[in-house]
């Protein structure tokens, strides 16, 4: 998650800090759909959802927080080093 970006902070760094971030992304990405295939059994199967409907919001929250953490970098890095991104 976010750990701050200090005034210091290198390109370098910063650099590491977005590949971290984006990769959390992919993985966040990965456990949603995880949990929406995990809900669709529940589902399908006639069970209760509510634990696996909160964690499947959980997810989606905690996805949000890193895309939210990987547009703070971006902007840092265009801040300060002019940085440009697809």
């Amino acid at each position: 998650m976010d750990m701050g970006i200090g005034i210091g902070m290198t390109l370098g760094v910063l650099e590491q800090r977005l590949k971290e971030a984006e990769r959390h992304i992919v993985d966040g990405k990965k456990h949603v759909e995880q949990q929406r295939l995990v809900m669709e059994r529940l589902v399908g199967g006639g069970h209760k959802t509510h634990e696996a409907r909160r964690l499947l919001h959980l997810l989606e929250d905690l996805l949000v927080l890193h895309m939210q953490n990987r547009d703070r970098i971006r902007a840092e890095m265009r801040r300060r080093f002019n940085t440009v991104f697809k």
